[in-house]
């Protein structure tokens, strides 16, 4: 197991596991939602290849409607 940060909260993670197993595992509802890992956008489409890294920080953002 590896130590990751999502949202500030340390999170335990297979090791080598993707940003798509990662929201998996933690049954995060992907719905409408952005993923950065160390401030960097990652595609939805690359959610199932970027793997990550001891330590890494998560950011998930959630799209709101507004005016």
């Amino acid at each position: 197991m590896t130590q990751v940060f999502v949202n500030g909260e340390a999170v335990d993670c297979p090791i080598g596991a993707t940003v798509a197993e990662l929201l998996r595992l933690q049954q995060f509802d992907t719905l409408g939602i952005a993923v950065a890992v160390n401030q960097q956008i990652i595609p939805r489409g690359q959610w199932h290849l970027h793997e990550l890294a001891h330590q890494d920080h998560i950011q998930l953002f959630k799209a709101i409607a507004g005016g």
